[in-house]
């Protein structure tokens, strides 16, 4: 089972050219997960306890903000920011196996944790004439990211004997924290009434912890 409850407000305003838009999100997660039979989630997990019972009752906030800034007529700077929560698909935290297909079994964890986001952008945006161009400045972090985890069979005694073929175990799991930094370019050019050509690209840092 799982309940979620939320509420949020956002406040809209400006001062002078600049404009904003402030909010702020709370969430309660009520979840909860029964395993009839435990000992089948230890054969799996080597060490894992034999709990028939996983519990959640957690209280988030989340913020959202949005800065505008009006240069002159023909430039505009604008910040943003946002934390969001990504929480993982029931399937992927069922303790059982399924088969995804020939080669490979799935089995969930009920300990994984959502993926919790930060957000934020800067960006400048300048028009010439029809044409618009805008560089933006971001960084994208995630805690408790989710990674899938694969292992074979004949890894593990137990489910060997279980299924008795050597195929591909896939799981998932927080492996740790990842953050992107980089630098986006975008363009939009108004060529003819018929012909409008979109050019961008993005030149970025990924680091894993």
């Amino acid at each position: 089972d799982r309940g979620i409850y939320a509420g949020y407000f956002d406040y809209t305003g400006n001062i002078g050219n600049l404009n904003f838009i402030a909010g702020l999100r709370g969430e309660l997660t009520a979840q909860n997960i029964d395993i009839k039979s435990p000992d089948y989630f230890s054969i799996l997990y080597a060490g894992a306890d034999k709990k028939s019972n996983y519990k959640v009752n957690q209280f988030d906030l989340f913020h959202s903000l949005l800065l505008s800034y009006k240069l002159n007529d023909k430039e505009k700077v604008s910040f943003s920011t946002s934390r969001r929560i990504n929480r993982p698909a029931l399937k992927n935290m069922t303790p059982f196996l399924y088969r995804r297909h020939l080669e490979v079994y799935e089995v969930g964890d009920p300990t994984l944790k959502p993926e919790y986001l930060l957000n934020a952008e800067l960006t400048f945006e300048k028009n010439i004439g029809k044409q618009n161009f805008s560089i933006v400045g971001f960084y994208r972090g995630v805690d408790n990211a989710v990674f899938r985890v694969n292992t074979i069979t004949n890894e593990i005694p137990a489910v060997m004997q279980l299924l008795k073929e050597e195929v591909l175990i896939r799981s998932f799991t927080n492996a740790g924290n990842s953050q992107s930094t980089g630098l986006e370019i975008n363009s939009n050019l108004d060529i003819a009434s018929k012909l409008k050509i979109y050019v961008g690209g993005s030149l970025y840092n990924y680091r894993v912890k």
